[in-house]
């Protein structure tokens, strides 16, 4: 599969607004949204299923409006060329799964030396963001949780590979040459911006993330490891909705 020919660099101001304005509009979403939800009398892990739904999904919007800005045909090959939906080989598999592991093992490793809860002492961690939320609504045989969490799991991935890694990348990589990983990265950890106490915490591994979707050119790499790092919590809930944990 050859890269698009007719891409045109992405500055940084460009991919700054595109980055930042879904980024506002995803902490309106999910902090005061949130909020709002729970006041119309849902429950607080519901409202945030919903209101999560709606960030996520918003990217996918992005992406066509891109996409279509950018004239392409609108057929499955055009598409997975256009974002770099490619087959990995063997040592791409390899650097994926270490990626994956790279940025579990950071993030958890920065979690247990103390950085939430340092950065706790400056900016406050909500109530809610502990068990997404406070909630008298058992887990307990809620098998409807898993089900739900699984959707927002595919909106979260897809909505946010195929955006950042699939449509700005490449272009950033156009502007800004090697160091294309640095700025992207950067730029999408500053997105998780309504949880500003994990910012640290996910900034290494979302550097790696992009530093090997640039190397392999391709967007595959950050579907996969993104879904693993993900997936973590999805397992969680599920052990707890079949009462193995607690």
């Amino acid at each position: 599969m050859s890269e698009p020919k007719h891409l045109k660099p992405m500055g940084l101001v460009t991919s700054s607004l595109i980055f930042f304005i879904p980024a506002f509009l995803t902490f309106l979403l999910l902090v005061p949204g949130r909020d709002a939800v729970i006041a119309m009398g849902y429950e607080p892990r519901t409202a945030f299923l919903m209101v999560g739904a709606v960030a996520f999904g918003m990217l996918f919007f992005v992406t066509a409006g891109l996409y279509i800005a950018e004239g392409h045909r609108w057929t499955w090959r055009a598409f997975k060329e256009r974002l770099r939906l490619k087959r990995m080989t063997g040592k791409e598999w390899a650097a994926t799964l270490l990626l994956a592991v790279f940025m579990t093992a950071v993030y958890l490793g920065l979690l247990f030396a103390g950085t939430r809860e340092w950065i706790a002492q400056y900016i406050p961690i909500p109530a809610w963001y502990s068990g997404e939320g406070e909630t008298n609504s058992p887990m307990l045989g809620a098998y409807w949780i898993i089900w739900a969490r699984l959707g927002l799991f595919v909106l979260n991935i897809f909505g946010e590979e195929l955006l950042w890694r699939g449509m700005l990348l490449p272009r950033q990589e156009l502007a800004h040459g090697r160091w294309a990983w640095l700025i992207h990265g950067t730029q999408w950890t500053l997105y998780h911006a309504w949880k500003p106490w994990e910012l640290l915490m996910l900034w290494p591994g979302d550097l790696a993330l992009a530093a090997v979707c640039q190397w392999t050119k391709s967007t595959t790499p950050g579907i996969v490891a993104h879904a693993i790092f993900n997936f973590i919590p999805i397992v969680l809930v599920t052990l707890v909705v079949f009462g193995v944990i607690g």
